[in-house]
């Protein structure tokens, strides 16, 4: 099975929003499949999924949302922890093959702390 450490359509994400405790999971779905947000199923044209969108596990993007109807919009940053490609392990499952061959790609211990909150 071939390892995929980009963020990309139908891959599944853990990660970290900085403006809430504990990580998610997010699936990025192919164009024309049918999102829901509150099942961790994102259109890949969604505010989320477009910052995700080829980044690697341990890396960091700002994150800006809202701002409409007079609302300030509000920028966090989100980190990706895990990235499991289509066909992969469920989350947190083994690696399939014998050849210890990751089929899911985490962050290291090395992965940078989070730039500090913006207001």
């Amino acid at each position: 099975m071939l390892t995929t450490t980009t963020v990309a359509a139908g891959c599944r994400v853990r990660y970290r929003d900085h403006a809430r405790s504990d990580p998610d999971w997010a699936q990025i779905l192919g164009e024309g499949e049918d999102s829901d947000p509150a099942g961790g199923l994102i259109a890949p044209d969604s505010p989320l999924a477009l910052v995700m969108l080829g980044l690697r596990a341990g890396e960091q993007r700002q994150l800006t949302t809202g701002g409409r109807a007079g609302a300030p919009p509000l920028t966090r940053w989100v980190t990706i922890l895990e990235v499991v490609p289509p066909g992969g392990p469920a989350p947190g499952a083994e690696p399939a093959d014998n050849l210890g061959t990751p089929n899911a790609v985490a962050a290291g211990s090395g992965a940078s702390p989070a730039p500090p909150m913006t207001a």
